[in-house]
């Protein structure tokens, strides 16, 4: 599990002002996540055929969330799966899994490629939320 702690520095002053204050107040508030921008102004449209194209499920027309027929496809071949114990919940290795990594570094790279056949390369999985891109 991977978890992201976030803090802000509070001012002496306001650590010692009156216990009925919240110990925040001083803290600017962040600005607003871009990214639900197109959100926000898909709801304040008023245009009975605005479509939505952000951020979240795909809805029916009743707004409730549909689920892709081939989501549902892999949920069931996944939880077969488990249920066989072909797979499992461990966690990978800390370099990611070696057969995806190299799956993925030769089709980057090209399997003809030099530094792939003289072994100078090698690909590493990470977690997504530790947005790392190597090179």
């Amino acid at each position: 599990m991977f978890l992201h702690i976030s803090f802000a520095i509070v001012p002496s002053s306001v650590a010692a002002s009156s216990s009925t204050m919240s110990l925040f107040a001083e803290v600017p508030a962040a600005p607003p996540i871009e990214v639900f921008k197109l959100t926000r102004d898909f709801q304040a449209d008023t245009d009975p055929k605005k479509v939505s194209l952000g951020v979240g499920a795909y809805r029916t027309d009743e707004g409730k969330p549909w689920i892709l027929p081939v989501v549902k496809k892999a949920e069931t071949k996944l939880a077969q799966d488990v249920e066989k114990e072909v797979i499992n919940h461990e966690y990978l290795p800390v370099l990611g899994l070696e057969s995806f990594s190299t799956a993925a570094t030769n089709m980057l790279l090209g399997e003809d490629s030099p530094a792939v056949k003289e072994g100078r390369c090698f690909g590493v999985q990470v977690h997504y939320k530790l947005n790392c891109l190597f090179t």
